[in-house]
């Protein structure tokens, strides 16, 4: 029965994350779903993440890849998927953990699809303690299929529930390592020539928040990758002005409080347009919020 089913390599690029990476690993360790690979790539970690997956490394389901030098989670990815054998690829952070069917439900739908490209599930957003801080979800959204410009001008999609084809990352290539922020620039990498996401309305992922996530540390760094990627992807679009002034005022709204002369300088560049209110209501933003 298991040699029937799709292999599917499950890609943990891990740092420094010693306090959860035992709960994430027994997660997909503990799938329903059995033919699993399961790929972990340590980012030179000093906490002892990497002493401990080191000794996970004689079960013939767990390939450990350790770096001697950080070169960050798009490096860690790419080293993942390139080592990968498995029909599917799934993501998962390493202080994140899956659903105990997570990985079949996906497989049930790709198997039945064949142009879908992405696929994602809705989940729960958790604390340090794993205490359920809310619900991920997309019940109430209209959109069912998400194409390449759905994406680049929302990149509103739950990135630690990630499925996707080995053959069409292949065909794609690696992830540009000169961005900073991995999700987006994988979701518009795999959707740029055709076929669509979409998002399994069950809760079958935990995404963790703490003080060191990157993704929750609104930075110049993280909210300028978005905007460099987003450039790099709208080039040729009839619509690129509007997406790039789509994402000039969403990064002056995330910036209004930690950086306002950076917050004013995208603000700026959204460019004027008569009767729209989100113009001036992201001016307002900026100059009152403290």
């Amino acid at each position: 029965m298991v040699e029937s089913q799709p292999l599917v390599s499950v890609i943990v690029p891990s740092y420094n994350h010693l306090d959860y990476i035992g709960q994430t690993i027994a997660s997909i360790m503990s799938q329903t779903y059995r033919n699993i690979e399961l790929i972990i790539v340590d980012d030179n970690s000093s906490d002892g993440t990497s002493e401990y997956v080191s000794t996970l490394a004689a079960s013939e389901k767990i390939h450990v890849f350790r770096k001697s030098k950080n070169k960050g989670i798009i490096d860690s990815l790419n080293t993942g998927i390139g080592l990968a054998s498995g029909k599917y690829i799934a993501v998962c952070a390493s202080d994140d953990y899956f659903h105990i069917d997570k990985i079949k439900e996906q497989v049930e739908v790709f198997e039945a699809d064949d142009n879908l490209k992405i696929l994602f599930t809705e989940g729960f957003a958790i604390d340090s303690n794993s205490n359920i801080i809310c619900e991920i979800e997309y019940s109430t959204r209209d959109i069912e299929k998400y194409a390449f410009i759905d994406v680049l001008m929302k990149a509103d999609l739950p990135p630690a529930s990630v499925m996707f084809k080995k053959k069409d990352f292949d065909t794609t290539g690696e992830i540009n390592p000169e961005f900073y922020v991995e999700d987006l620039a994988l979701w518009l990498q795999l959707l740029k020539d055709g076929g669509y996401a979409k998002v399994i309305k069950k809760k079958l992922t935990y995404y963790r928040h703490h003080h060191t996530n990157t993704h929750m540390l609104y930075n110049e760094k993280v909210l300028d990758s978005h905007f460099k990627i987003v450039q790099y992807y709208s080039d040729g679009i009839r619509n690129k002005k509007e997406v790039l002034r789509e994402w000039s005022l969403r990064n002056a709204l995330m910036l209004s409080r930690v950086n306002k002369s950076k917050a004013f300088s995208y603000w700026k560049s959204a460019g004027f347009a008569l009767g729209d209110y989100r113009f001036y209501w992201v001016l307002i933003k900026i100059i009152f919020s403290k």
